[in-house]
């Protein structure tokens, strides 16, 4: 899907800046199998004028994201490949352009039996107690509110309708319903995972859902 940052495709990036950001909201795809194409796609990225900036999905080698390196970042701790690309760990908030982003990557593979564990798909993919744990600390720690929630996945409610039970809810599912969206006051909440672009105005709360289109938020 890189093409779809190509520069003749993501119009008027060529025109962004390091005070830029690209965010990408799962299933990054460039620490997969050490590659030399990955390495130079990372180098890509490292060139851009802009920074970018990828939480977790499920189609991840979460054992290569472990390795990298961890560092303060935004007000919160992120992993940095390099200058201008940055991978944003599970339950952080980070603080860009005066706005709070609470960030909770993962999601569940709907197509394990297909897969290889730690070949093809890893366990990682749902977050553990422990990254749960640190989440809700997080949410409290900044009283419930925030500008914006980053995920791969949605909420049980928003998942429904957006799959017609295609998609099953799952223990990060139902963390978003209940500890984010129920409690949370926020006013965009931006998701992957479900190949399709579609937007919904549910409760006052804007919740985009990103394949194709590239949208600006700030």
């Amino acid at each position: 899907d890189v093409p779809k940052l190509y520069t003749k495709n993501f119009k008027g990036s060529n025109r962004l800046t390091e005070n830029d950001f690209v965010i990408i909201c799962g299933d990054f795809g460039f620490f997969w199998d050490g590659s030399e194409t990955e390495k130079y796609f990372q180098k890509w990225f490292a060139e851009k004028p802009y920074i970018t900036l990828f939480c977790d999905g499920n189609h991840e080698n979460f054992n290569m994201l472990s390795e990298i390196p961890i560092v303060d970042f935004m007000g919160g701790k992120a992993g940095k490949v390099n200058d201008h690309l940055y991978y944003l760990l599970r339950g952080e908030c980070y603080v860009i352009n005066g706005k709070k982003f609470f960030v909770m990557g993962g999601a569940s593979s709907h197509d394990k039996e297909f897969r290889t564990e730690n070949e093809s798909w890893w366990p990682q993919e749902i977050p553990s107690e422990e990254e749960f744990n640190h989440a809700i600390e997080t949410i409290k720690k900044n009283h419930y509110k925030f500008d914006y929630i980053i995920s791969h996945c949605a909420p049980d409610s928003v998942v429904d309708k957006l799959s017609y039970g295609f998609y099953e809810h799952d223990k990060l599912t139902n963390f978003f319903e209940q500890k984010v969206k129920n409690e949370c006051d926020f006013e965009q909440w931006h998701f992957g995972h479900y190949h399709l672009d579609k937007n919904y105005d549910i409760d006052g709360k804007e919740y985009h859902c990103h394949y194709n289109e590239i949208e600006k938020v700030i």
